[in-house]
């Protein structure tokens, strides 16, 4: 799925504001159109009623494991995501176990190499 033209679009869920925006900076260098939800309701609202290509989704949302009902409304939409925590699979109870993991903290690097790996940035020669 993909809105605003030919663009990619990546929603980003991310608590931690100075984070949020990097990871968004990032992905706009990258040359992806980004929505970022800092709160659960606006996320939630974002994933069932917007077009995506892909989630980049912090597990943890002020304490509590919540980004994992933002997975699991994108998941019905089969947009596929990444989920970026600094949690094991262990803790999740067995959901979204075919998601890639990005353990935090993350570089630029491996947000391209998740990104690579799920399609959206083909030829990365790195």
């Amino acid at each position: 799925m993909e809105a605003h033209g030919t663009t990619p679009r990546i929603l980003v869920v991310e608590d931690d504001v100075v984070v949020g925006l990097r990871v968004e900076e990032i992905l706009f260098e990258l040359g992806f159109d980004t929505q970022l939800c800092h709160r659960l309701e606006l996320a939630l609202t974002a994933a069932a009623d917007e077009l995506f290509a892909y989630g980049f989704i912090d597990v943890n949302l002020n304490g509590y494991l919540v980004g994992l009902a933002v997975a699991d409304v994108l998941d019905r939409r089969g947009v596929p995501f990444v989920l970026a925590t600094g949690y094991s699979r262990e803790d999740f109870g067995g959901r979204h176990e075919q998601a890639p993991l990005l353990p935090k903290p993350y570089d630029v690097r491996e947000i391209e190499a998740v990104l690579h790996s799920a399609g959206l940035l083909p030829g990365l020669g790195r």
